[in-house]
């Protein structure tokens, strides 16, 4: 393991845990004999999860003829993959507590924004969708345990780049020696978390590092890119999608074969000029591939 890295996980302050619950959940990922049955049986021990599957399931989204009311009934209408990510998603956002520095609602809406952008993109390109839609998820929690860690130059950092700037990796890598998706890599490998999902976490970042390459990776980093681009437009970060246009990762689109338009027609400012028209599905805007999971981000 990278030394700086190792370094930063054996300090003395004990690293975040992950709800039991959320734990079961996670681990049953790795085992595609898991029957709906073990799943209600470990979900329904988390009153606050249950409560976020049940107004999920009887959301306007799902249209369900009837009033959902169990776990069971939940795990039918969504399925065992979105009930999953569910259960992830709250467990992720009660791990860590509030840290000097960071807009945990910003990191949170970026982190979901980027798991619905991603999915689309790697069903797109006939890859693992829901694998995408994890990692996209988890993509941010090395940065909080950064930010926990590492407080006066986590904040260095962040006047010289914003947190989820599409640079940020690689500043992070000169200053520190390692970068948030190595960090998220490891707090996945500490819950024993399966190395699908550890690995992608780990190549998010710069996934031209890869070795081997890692397409769900890749496509994680390119929704992460879509969403920065569109929440900056949004915030008036950026007067315009152009002003993006030095961050348009070239590279990583190349990996995936996307020499053409791939991404929202409002970003079509910060792409480079002369790319031949779209020969595949262009992304929906960020409020569109979110639909019906906006649950995640209360």
């Amino acid at each position: 393991m990278n030394p700086y890295l190792a370094e930063l996980l054996e300090r003395p302050a004990k690293l975040p845990t992950l709800p039991e619950v959320v734990r079961g959940i996670m681990e049953s990922f790795g085992d595609e004999n898991v029957s709906i049955e073990a799943l209600s049986k470990q979900i329904s021990l988390d009153p606050i999860i249950v409560a976020k599957l049940l107004r999920l399931a009887n959301s306007a989204f799902y249209r369900s003829s009837r009033q959902i009311l169990s776990v069971d009934e939940c795990l039918l209408l969504l399925g065992m993959t979105t009930v999953r990510n569910v259960v992830l998603g709250c467990g992720l956002k009660d791990t860590f507590a509030p840290l000097p520095g960071i807009d945990l609602r910003a990191l949170w809406n970026h982190s979901v924004q980027t798991a619905c952008v991603a999915r689309r993109l790697a069903r797109t390109l006939g890859l693992n969708a829901e694998l995408a839609f994890t990692a996209g998820l988890m993509q941010g929690i090395g940065q909080l345990l950064i930010h926990k860690r590492e407080v006066e130059r986590a904040a260095q950092i962040s006047q010289v780049v914003d947190m989820l700037h599409p640079d940020r990796a690689s500043i992070e890598l000169r200053a520190l020696h390692f970068h948030f998706g190595e960090v998220s890599a490891a707090l996945a490998r500490t819950w024993n978390l399966p190395e699908s999902i550890a690995g992608t976490l780990e190549a998010v970042p710069l996934p031209l590092r890869a070795d081997p390459a890692n397409p769900i990776a890749t496509c994680v980093h390119l929704a992460s890119w879509v969403v920065w681009c569109t929440q900056a437009l949004q915030a008036g970060k950026i007067a315009s999608a152009q002003d993006a246009s030095p961050t348009y990762p070239a590279q990583a689109c190349a990996l995936l074969g996307l020499d053409w338009l791939w991404w929202p027609s409002s970003l079509d400012g910060a792409a480079p000029a002369g790319l031949p028209p779209g020969r595949k599905e262009r992304l929906p805007e960020v409020g569109a591939a979110i639909a019906g999971l906006e649950e995640l981000l209360h």
